[in-house]
């Protein structure tokens, strides 16, 4: 008996070592699979990463060589202006030789009625450009306007526009005189730069002479964060519905400059400064003939009031 307690003891440890054996063997089998497993995806990864990497390479080296629809055109027409004797200046039309837009000092043309040639518009690049020059030919051979020449006066005034001083730079192209009121029309250019957003366009600025005073208050469109203040503040008179008024002087006649802006009911993206007698409106955006025609309209409403 004693031996066959014995017996079945020893079969039974026989059994449990027997187990452990298979299961460490099966788990030495699931590593050895595993890191088949591993190794064949690794080789797959590389595989594809080294593909990607000539794919990337050719089609760089494709670019390189075979330059879009775009740059063949930009190309083309770059290779044709240096073959040109005049470069077209895009902000106000001048012709200039090659060493005048190098040197950047040149004579503007005597005659301010004239107009820029159609044939010299059309070899700008861009549509925006041709656009541009197309409007100011537009207001030079508008009756309701003359070219005239900028004076000391008028220097002194828009330099203490908060409107232009804003600007990093800006200078200016056009001038025109009013011929339905006493004021004028200024192209100016205008060089922005607010932090990594910058650039340069001619925009237009209508400037009325209201012979009276009014002290110094610039507008402009309300931010978002600004019209949600005046709802939760309960502030709901404006000067100019829409916009945000600035007062540079606390004398400033705002009951009279209210009664100015009556006829505008919300004008769109524009700045209106009323400094000294002046009456100051300036667009947003690069010269177009329907910027100007909007402008002027706003202008004529003041005017007619």
């Amino acid at each position: 008996m004693f031996h066959l307690v014995l017996s079945i003891e020893s079969i039974s440890k026989e059994l449990q070592a027997q187990r452990e054996l298979d299961s460490l063997r099966a788990t030495i089998q699931n590593q050895i699979d595993q890191a088949e497993n591993n190794s064949v995806l690794n080789h797959i990864i590389w595989i594809a990463c080294f593909v990607g990497g000539i794919l990337i390479i050719g089609w760089v080296v494709w670019s390189i060589f075979n330059p879009k629809k775009e740059e063949k055109a930009w190309n083309a027409y770059m290779k044709h202006s240096m073959e040109d004797e005049y470069i077209i200046d895009p902000e106000t039309g001048a012709k200039l030789t090659l060493e005048q837009a190098e040197s950047g000092h040149w004579v503007q043309h005597d005659n301010l009625h004239r107009q820029i040639p159609k044939e010299d518009i059309d070899k700008l690049w861009s549509e925006q450009e041709k656009e541009s020059l197309r409007s100011i030919n537009y207001i030079v051979e508008n009756k309701d306007y003359s070219p005239v020449k900028m004076n000391a006066e008028l220097v002194d005034f828009l330099e203490g526009t908060y409107t232009l001083r804003k600007y990093f730079t800006w200078s200016y192209s056009k001038l025109f005189k009013m011929e339905y009121a006493d004021g004028f029309v200024l192209l100016p250019h205008v060089d922005y730069r607010h932090h990594e957003v910058s650039g340069r366009e001619t925009q237009i600025m209508f400037i009325l002479n209201l012979n009276d005073s009014l002290g110094h208050v610039y507008l402009r469109e309300q931010t978002v964060a600004e019209m949600t203040l005046s709802f939760l503040s309960g502030r709901r008179k404006k000067l100019l519905k829409g916009y945000e008024a600035f007062l540079f002087n606390k004398d400033s006649n705002i009951i009279k400059i209210k009664k100015i802006l009556e006829p505008l009911e919300k004008p769109e993206d524009v700045e209106i400064e009323f400094f000294g007698s002046y009456l100051c409106i300036k667009n947003r955006k690069l010269i177009r003939r329907e910027e100007f025609d909007r402008m002027e309209s706003y202008v004529k409403q003041i005017v007619q009031n």
